[in-house]
Parts: structure tokens; sequence; C-alpha cells
């Protein structure tokens, strides 16, 4: 399904998830601790969002590059660069503080939603292909 919405002319919204969730991160950022702390540690809230990135990423790079093969890489590393940055802004931001932990729950995520990618890419190929 995401190889012939890919083809069509609606490829341009493939990467509107993935920039809804960068938006909401980069507010959080900015903002004073979320509430959402209280319901799971804050790196497992890190590692969901990073892992949910990385998928939202490969299915944006697979809308503007239907032909590469390093699709998912390119959302892995797409989503780890984010987590620099929004760990970089958390540092300078007065109500938040950056911290190395938060940076590798989101690499940890991020390399979660490179894995994840693939397991469902191989399963695929087995269900469709064999």
């Amino acid at each position: 399904m995401l190889q012939t919405l890919a083809q069509t002319r609606f490829r341009w919204m493939l990467p509107l998830p993935m920039a809804a969730q960068m938006s909401v991160m980069l507010f959080m950022a900015s903002r004073g601790r979320p509430a959402m702390v209280h319901l799971a540690p804050d790196a497992v809230l890190h590692f969901a969002a990073y892992a949910l990135l990385t998928v939202l990423s490969w299915i944006a790079w697979h809308g503007m590059t239907p032909t590469c093969r390093f699709m998912a890489e390119a959302g892995t590393l797409t989503a780890i660069a984010y987590g620099i940055v929004d760990e970089g802004i958390q540092y300078v931001s007065p109500a938040r503080a950056g911290e190395l932990s938060d940076l590798a729950a989101d690499v940890a995520g991020a390399v979660a939603g490179l894995i994840l990618i693939r397991l469902v890419n191989i399963l695929t190929r087995r269900l469709f292909h064999e």
C-alpha cells in the first residue's frame, strides 16, 4: 500500500505525520516537564516517541524517494538527528534540561524503530511473495 501511495499524486502527504510529530515534540521540548511523565518513566516516553518518529520518517522518505534502498536507515538517521536537536533545545531552555540519558533513550528508540521496520518488511515479504 505504501508503495502505491508513493507513486500517486498524494505522495506529498506522506511527510505530514512526521512533521506533525516533530512539531509536537519541539513544542514539548520548549515547555516545562510534560504531565505525561507521571504515566511512564521519562526514558520509556523518549524510547516510544523516537521509535514512532523513525517509522514516520521512513514513511516520509518512502514518499520522497520511492526507489531508494536505504529509506529505513534514512528514517533512523533523521530520528537520531532530531533527537540531538531536541536535547539541545532542552539544554538551552530554562524550563527543561537536556540529558545524555534522554539522548540514549532517543537513539535506542530510533534503532528499535529500524528493527521494527526490518521485521515488518521480512514478514510481509514472506507472507505476500511466497
